[in-house]
């Protein structure tokens, strides 16, 4: 088969020039590689997955060839995830190293749920050979990939920069057991691969840095960015040693504390049954041991503070460092009250209620869904979202203005204004919220007015929208009628526009005549429409009446034809009467035409006097009787009517008894004096729970219930509520805890102001590897730092090391490996044990003139212990042999 340069359906890769990985990899290539370079071998298949919880469909994947310098030579294979479970296939004839790429969203298995946004991950992987191989690019290989490249630029092969960079990695994550090894590579660990040891240390170290990553970017926060960037921060700082910063380690270590595991693997479960995938999800807690205790969580019947002697006093399968609900705080615990209640200031899972939790604690927060979006229910400040709170309220509210304006855009209601809201805006001449054109305010928010077209009911008769008056509607928008002053020939005989009936021209519009029934004014004094002459009207159209000395049967009593008002007919041909106004002369004293008693004349025509019984109006006040009469302080009393016709004064007129209705009724200068109180005062009083409330004066002048007072800040419960202190930050006195500027849980105070006052560090350092009282030292209060390690001397006077535990005290001094020095090292009573000999030990020898069966000469061991300097024959003795091996015998005897 032909060599390729890109995979079926690839396309070559365009280089980032921003990229410095890129430019390092290039400059530390020591010549352009050709497009064949590493081609060779058979047509390989290499599959495998996507992991980060998996990435989805279409996530793309391209593989680029890598030069022995890391440098890569242009080839580059590109495919796609053919499914949500990130699983890809590419075939491609390669062999030799190569760096893979992926991009894509991914299933988030801390959030539960698809991410926001794309990430990136990298793996170095060694194609060997053809046929169908895998790789799964994960966490591992991306946190790796940096330590990795930088070793091989070093000088180390591929194989064994990988297996050092992925080392390093696992002790400066500190995921697990500081002793545990999966024995296996990361390119090779696959979360849908089964409950193995590589695929749970895989999921767990996952897990901690997606938990990581929802902390560092706070509620709301992006947390796909803030990943991203912690994966490509932490691979940059393990670059140049393989070893992490404290800040780094810190949080990882907050995020393994923070981890909810359970919910990770029940959630991945669901994710991937949705899927239809049969993989079994990775037993994490079998890895983790977030309190560093020594004692994976799956053994750890506290999981979340250091216990390692697993004590549980009262045998409930939680250790008594964490057994929450005791009512004593134990460590790891923020609160403990020793009850259930989850609305109070203390959670059952021994953390201090915040808003936020998802509990609502009661007197305090009016909602808490634990989530910090605003445009929801309730607002991140756990309060209900409400219109005029100035949070748009998605679904529910099209704006929210924080004001109760209805002239503004957005109105009291939180809904954007416009015409037929029923709210007149600054634009509209009117708004009645209807689309009707006929009433006062038209659809189109503008007031009726003639000449618009629309016929405004009630008011117009009709509305053309034009000024002809010659048409059916006239300019005032009233319909042409007879009347409306414009004369129309051949129907009209006159038109003077108005309806007087008495002019010239009828409201018929026929010309007035003497007979027509109608008077005309200034012309006739009536018009009965008829020629008789003993009616009301004469055929002159003069009006019959009264004087004209014949009596109109019906009408006139009597008409004596004179104007004489006193004889016995009147003016009025009436015969004469009391109360027809004309006194009669010798019969009548007066004659005012009615019956009124209380004026001048009385009903009789007799004068009215004082002590007749009646009382004159305008002239008397009373006459006779007891009458009602004003106190000397304004009240109102009784007393008889004076002699003169006139109501008794102040000083004459006696008070009644005193009624409730806030007058000084008796006159003795007290209000309602025999009554509780008075009408609509108000005065203090006690409350149930020993605050001053108010109560308030009803109108039948009794004491109304006590009223309790508005919750103040005082450290009292003021509206008796059983609450103390309630809608403030806190209550005065109290504490709780909170965050210190240096990341541990301190103690904060509420003060007078019922407002919490600044967090103080705890005054106890705590072994955790953290600076707990801000003074810059972490576990400066211990014998050592927590799991750090140093130098010792061992009982054989050897240096050894040793490291912290989890209760801040050095464990013991291990021995270092035996070296070549001549000394004891790893303290097994030999010196220099485990290599051919000993550093400086001299041992006998044959040597070339010795007799058979002797060993005269002597060797030493050499400075590395590898070997025995050449034997030395001893000096020349007188015995008869050549002892020093120089071919003489008893020389010097």
């Amino acid at each position: 088969m032909e060599p390729r340069c890109t995979a079926e359906g690839s396309e070559p890769m365009h280089r980032d020039t921003r990229s410095w990985q890129w430019i390092a990899l290039a400059l530390a290539a020591s010549a352009a590689t050709s497009c064949d370079a590493g081609v060779g071998g058979g047509e390989v298949t290499l599959g495998g997955a996507l992991q980060k919880g998996p990435f989805v469909l279409g996530s793309s994947v391209a593989i680029s060839t890598v030069d022995a310098s890391g440098a890569p030579t242009g080839q580059v294979f590109n495919t796609q995830t053919t499914n949500d479970l990130g699983e890809f296939s590419v075939t491609f004839a390669y062999t030799g190293f190569v760096s893979l790429q992926a991009d894509g969203f991914y299933y988030n298995e801390v959030a539960g749920r698809l991410s926001t946004a794309p990430i990136t991950l990298r793996a170095f992987h060694e194609i060997r050979g053809g046929g169908a191989q895998a790789a799964y690019v994960n966490v591992l290989t991306h946190l790796s990939y940096q330590r990795a490249l930088s070793l091989v630029l070093g000088g180390a092969a591929y194989a064994d920069a990988i297996v050092q960079a992925e080392a390093e990695l696992r002790t400066a994550l500190q995921v697990g057991l500081p002793t545990f090894d999966p024995a296996e590579q990361a390119i090779r660990m696959n979360i849908l691969g089964g409950d193995t040891d590589p695929n749970a240390y895989l999921l767990a170290v996952s897990a901690v840095l997606a938990q990581a990553a929802e902390l560092d970017a706070g509620p709301g926060g992006p947390v796909d960015a803030t990943l991203q960037e912690l994966l490509n921060a932490t691979a940059a700082d393990l670059e140049a040693d393989g070893a992490l910063d404290a800040t780094t380690g810190r949080l990882l270590r907050e995020a393994q504390l923070a981890l909810d595991s359970a919910t990770v693997m029940a959630d991945l479960a669901d994710r991937l049954a949705a899927l239809g995938s049969p993989a079994q999800v990775p037993d994490i807690d079998r890895i983790l041991d977030v309190d560093a205790d020594l004692l994976v969580d799956a053994d750890d019947n506290c999981r979340r503070v250091a216990n390692a002697d697993q004590a549980d006093g009262d045998h409930d399968g939680i250790g008594d460092a964490c057994d929450c609900g005791s009512g004593t705080l134990d460590p790891g615990e923020e609160c403990d009250d020793g009850n259930g209640d989850q609305t109070d200031g203390c959670l059952d899972s021994c953390h201090a209620a915040r808003c936020g939790d998802g509990v609502v604690r009661a007197g305090v927060e009016e909602c808490d869904d634990a989530n910090a979006d605003d445009t929801d229910e309730c607002l991140g400040s756990c309060i209900a979202a409400r219109c005029g709170d100035g949070v748009v309220r998605t679904g529910v509210e099209e704006c929210d203005d924080g004001n109760l304006d209805d002239l503004d855009e957005c109105t009291s209601a939180c809904r954007s204004a416009r015409c037929g809201d029923g709210i007149v805006q600054l634009v509209e001449e009117c708004d009645d919220a209807d689309a009707d054109d006929t009433d006062e305010c038209t659809a189109g928010c503008r007031l009726a007015r003639c000449g618009d077209g629309f016929v405004h009911s009630g008011v117009e008769e009709c509305d053309d929208a034009n000024s002809d008056d010659y048409d059916d509607c006239l300019r005032p928008c009233i319909a042409a009628r007879c009347g409306d002053g414009w004369l129309h020939t051949g129907v009209e005989e006159c038109d003077d526009a108005n309806s007087d009936q008495t002019d010239a021209c009828l409201d018929s519009c026929l010309a007035a005549s003497c007979g027509d029934g109608i008077v005309r004014g200034g012309v006739e004094a009536c018009d009965d429409g008829n020629a008789d002459d003993t009616d009301g009207c004469l055929a002159s159209c003069v009006v019959a009446g009264c004087g004209d000395g014949v009596v109109r049967a019906g009408v006139e009593e009597c008409d004596d034809g004179d104007s004489d008002p006193a004889d016995e007919c009147t003016t009025a041909c009436r015969w004469a009467i009391c109360g027809d106004r004309f006194v009669r002369t010798g019969v009548e004293e007066c004659d005012d035409g009615n019956a009124d008693d209380t004026d001048e004349c009385l009903g009789t025509c007799v004068a009215a006097s004082c002590g007749d019984g009646i009382v004159q109006a305008g002239i008397e006040s009373c006459d006779g009787g007891t009458v009602a009469c004003l106190t000397s302080c304004g009240t109102l009393g009784s007393a008889p009517c004076s002699p003169s016709c006139r109501i008794p004064s102040g000083a004459e007129c006696p008070p009644g008894g005193e009624v409730c209705n806030g007058v000084d009724d008796d006159c003795d200068l007290e209000t309602d004096e025999d009554f509780p109180c008075a009408p609509s005062s108000t005065g203090p009083c006690p409350t149930g729970c020993g605050s001053t409330g108010s109560r308030a004066c009803d109108a039948s002048c009794g004491w109304g219930a006590c009223v309790v007072p508005l919750e103040t800040c005082n450290g009292a419960d003021d509206d008796c509520d059983d609450v103390t202190d309630e809608g403030f930050a806190c209550r005065i006195g109290a504490t709780g805890a909170c965050l210190t500027l240096c990341g541990s849980t301190g103690t904060h105070v509420c003060g007078g102001d019922c407002a919490w006052g600044a967090c103080a560090p705890p005054p106890v350092e705590a072994c955790n590897g953290m600076d707990d009282d801000c003074d810059t030292l972490p576990d400066e209060d211990f014998e050592c730092v927590w799991y750090a390690s140093g130098a010792c001397l061992t009982g054989c006077g050897s240096t050894g090391s040793r490291t912290c535990d989890a209760s801040c005290g050095w464990g013991a001094c291990v021995a270092p490996a035996e070296g070549c020095n001549g000394a004891d090292d790893d303290c097994d009573g030999i010196s220099d044990n485990g290599f051919l000999c000993r550093q400086g030990m001299a041992a006998p020898c044959h040597t070339s003139c010795d007799p058979v069966g002797s060993d005269t000469g002597t060797r030493t061991c050499n400075s590395t212990c590898s070997a025995w300097t050449p034997c030395v024959p001893p000096a020349e003795s007188c015995n008869g042999r050549d002892d020093d091996c120089d071919t003489s015998i008893d020389e010097g005897c």
